[in-house]
């Protein structure tokens, strides 16, 4: 009899034991700890901000034009071209900075609705600093995957003149 009484206690404290360790498992799963993991980074420079109005570095024969990028969603566009001087579009645009290189649509109407695809510019950016701004756009519905190698007549640079404004 003294045998199976002390096969029970034990029984009884092994079972005791392994509660307590689940509970405590559970506790510190629930309570972060105090030191950073190994694997955790320190957080990322911000990036320069796409809202501002930018003047087009004149390319070729185009003297230069302009870009508004406002926060409420809303660009205005135009180019200096003798050509087709005063030339503008205003409308909304779609921006995606989680992809690289970060994309840009530039919608005359309704960004993704029907027949969007003709009238979007659909493009690709990146900054040099937080004052310059490179755009590719796309001559079709097909965005570019990355920027050229050297410079080509569909890329161009804007140079922040100053914050957006806002919507008028």
């Amino acid at each position: 009899m003294p045998h199976k009484l002390l096969f029970t206690g034990l029984i009884l404290i092994a079972a005791f034991l392994l509660i307590s360790c689940e509970q405590s498992s559970d506790k510190n799963a629930e309570t972060p700890s105090e030191e950073p993991a190994a694997t955790e980074t320190a957080p990322a420079e911000s990036a320069p901000s796409l809202y501002a109005e930018w003047s087009q570095l004149p390319k070729g024969e185009s003297p230069g034009g302009g870009l508004i990028i406002r926060e409420d969603g809303t660009y205005t566009r135009w180019d200096d071209h003798p050509d087709v001087k005063g030339a503008s579009a205003t409308g909304p645009y779609e921006v995606d900075m989680t992809v690289a290189p970060h994309a840009l649509d530039l919608c005359v109407s309704e960004c993704g609705g029907p027949g969007s695809e003709w009238t979007t510019l659909f493009c690709i950016f990146r900054f040099h600093g937080a004052d310059t701004l490179e755009v590719r756009f796309a001559p079709d519905n097909n965005r570019y995957g990355a920027f050229a190698d050297e410079s080509d007549e569909r890329t161009y640079l804007y140079t922040r003149k100053g914050p957006a404004p806002a919507k008028k």
